[in-house]
């Protein structure tokens, strides 16, 4: 009788459980050679979720790079895409060559902001 107990406790439990694991918020950025860019967030998941990356531009001539730039995704809802604008200043003096486009002579890198980061920025705009 007591096996019997465990395991429908078990199987309560594990009927309890998300049966679709948590999908992560996916992006993409890019950028024309004036700075002006856009990132889309892509939500596969049954959740609503947030996101924010941290953009630079580095030449791959001199390895200088810019100040980062920071860019949410606010909330994207469940089953959903979101694209978000930004402008990243002082790319000309950085990325200019008279004979190549500014993609063959810089590269715009983004990292993923810590979610702390990320839940603090949310709280803060709710």
């Amino acid at each position: 009788m007591k096996v019997a107990v465990v395991i429908a406790s078990i199987m309560t439990v594990m009927l309890g459980c998300k049966s679709t694991p948590e999908v992560p918020l996916k992006n993409s950025c890019s950028m024309n050679g004036a700075g002006n860019g856009t990132c889309s967030f892509s939500n596969e998941a049954s959740v609503e979720q947030a996101k924010c990356v941290s953009l630079s531009v580095i030449s791959y001539t001199t390895l200088k790079h810019t100040d980062a730039v920071s860019v949410c995704s606010g909330s994207v809802p469940a089953m959903s895409s979101k694209s978000v604008k930004f402008i990243m200043p002082d790319i000309g003096p950085l990325c200019t060559d008279d004979d190549r486009p500014w993609m063959e002579v810089c590269a715009l890198v983004f990292t993923e902001v810590m979610k702390q980061v990320v839940d603090d920025f949310m709280g803060a705009v709710e």
